[in-house]
């Protein structure tokens, strides 16, 4: 393999950033909620969705896939060692990747954040991203 078709080898899970600004989303929209108009039970209904929303998210990031993935140029990846292919479905930012993963039955989620990569990793996967490369299409339905 050249340089180019050799797979990225990339650190899975969330960062600090991600945590610490979803947590000050969920104390604005509580204080936008409690500042807002209505009664006393809608906002009690309100803050109670929304944290057991933020709940939710925080208990899907604690879940989510973490730990070495190995992404290959034909939409291939390893996940602690066990075979996934990538469905085409991911979300890419400068910051941040979610590759969505299918292996069987059963498909996840990997994070990808570009501050916890080595230097150059996460510019390849953009790059991968932009040529189609790496984002195996063929499983949509």
């Amino acid at each position: 393999m050249g340089g180019h078709d050799a797979p990225l080898m990339l650190v899975a899970g969330s960062d600090t950033e991600m945590r610490c600004a979803v947590r000050i989303t969920v104390v604005l929209a509580l204080l936008a909620i409690l500042a807002g108009g209505g009664g006393s039970g809608i906002k009690t209904t309100g803050c109670f969705l929304l944290l057991a929303a933020w709940v939710a998210a925080e208990a899907r990031m604690r879940v989510s896939a973490e730990g070495r993935a190995v992404l290959f140029p034909d939409g291939r990846c390893l996940l602690r060692d066990e075979p996934w292919v990538t469905t085409g479905r991911s979300w890419l930012s400068r910051r941040y990747c979610v590759l969505v993963c299918r292996s069987g039955r059963r498909s996840t989620r990997i994070l990808i954040s570009a501050s916890k990569q080595k230097a150059g990793e996460y510019r390849k996967l953009r790059c991968w991203a932009r040529l189609g490369r790496g984002m195996n299409s063929s499983d949509i339905q």
